[in-house]
């Protein structure tokens, strides 16, 4: 069994709290709304820090951004590892 995942989605925030914990959001629409009327998700993605070097200075927040990763479960929330 394979664990990849694709988000393309924009830039809602970035959070960097310690060297090791390099976190994004990413909020990716989808093709319908739901029954609460959302037509987007927000995805916890934890990123490298050199990837995370990179994002913090050729992106800001609103950018559309393509990350590929794996699902990690870090204390029952699951998060997007790239």
């Amino acid at each position: 069994m394979v664990n990849d995942v694709v988000l393309v989605g924009k830039i809602k925030s970035i959070k960097q709290e310690t060297n090791k914990k390099n976190d994004i959001i990413l909020e990716v629409e989808r093709p319908f709304s739901d029954i609460e009327g959302r037509v987007s998700d927000s995805f916890s993605c934890r990123l490298w820090s050199a990837i995370f070097n990179k994002i913090i200075n050729y992106c800001k927040i609103g950018d559309l951004l393509a990350i590929r990763g794996r699902i990690v479960r870090y204390n029952l929330e699951y998060v997007i590892m790239a």
